[in-house]
């Protein structure tokens, strides 16, 4: 019994010895968000009133790094949609590598805006890839059914339908949710009449 308590010491002081042996990487640090002026903090202000007073603010020369840590870190769901729409009014580009950041941000409202920032490049089957990827996402579904977004998702990917995706469409098209039936129907009778 002493010979397995000293052992058990022994490795419990190496373990010690190896963990103020190994150094840790250091922290990246992540630049603080730039204050806002407090009418644009005001939660309890009217939406519109913030929302232009926010879109004001960021065309008063702010930096695209300012608008995409604001875009991506605010606590507030209003900036974090304003800051996507003024980085996309900016840069095409931008714009949508941020939106592709955004879809599975946790407001539902700042994710529709980022599929619909996407909208203009559907011909990019990167983004079609995506925006597939976002369908299927767990955070657009609530309780098993589907938020708005998917629809919206299906909608615009069923407008520009080819026929690599007709399998895709035949699966939604056995979805149980009635709007997911009819978008992924109509997208199949489409690629039909291409064919």
């Amino acid at each position: 019994m002493q010979t397995s308590y000293c052992i058990f010491t022994l490795v419990l002081c190496f373990m010690n010895s190896l963990s103020f042996a190994v150094t840790k990487p250091p922290a990246i640090a992540m630049p603080a968000l730039p204050l806002l002026p407090e009418a644009l903090e005001n939660i309890h202000a009217r939406f519109d009133v913030r929302w232009q007073g926010f879109l004001k603010w960021a065309e008063a020369k702010r930096d695209p790094a300012t608008l995409e840590a604001l875009a991506t870190r605010h606590g507030d769901w209003l900036i974090r949609n304003a800051a996507l729409v003024v980085t996309q009014s900016r840069s095409f580009e931008k714009g949508r590598a941020l939106a592709t950041r955004m879809l599975d941000d946790k407001a539902l409202i700042v994710r529709m805006a980022a599929v619909e920032v996407l909208k203009e490049s559907l011909n990019d089957q990167s983004v079609r890839d995506t925006l597939w990827d976002a369908l299927y996402a767990k955070v657009n579904y609530h309780k098993g059914q589907s938020l708005p977004i998917r629809p919206m998702i299906l909608e615009m990917l069923g407008q520009t339908a080819n026929s690599k995706e007709r399998e895709r469409f035949k699966i939604l098209a056995e979805e149980s949710d009635k709007n997911i039936k009819i978008l992924a129907s109509s997208a199949m009778q489409k690629i039909g009449t291409i064919e």
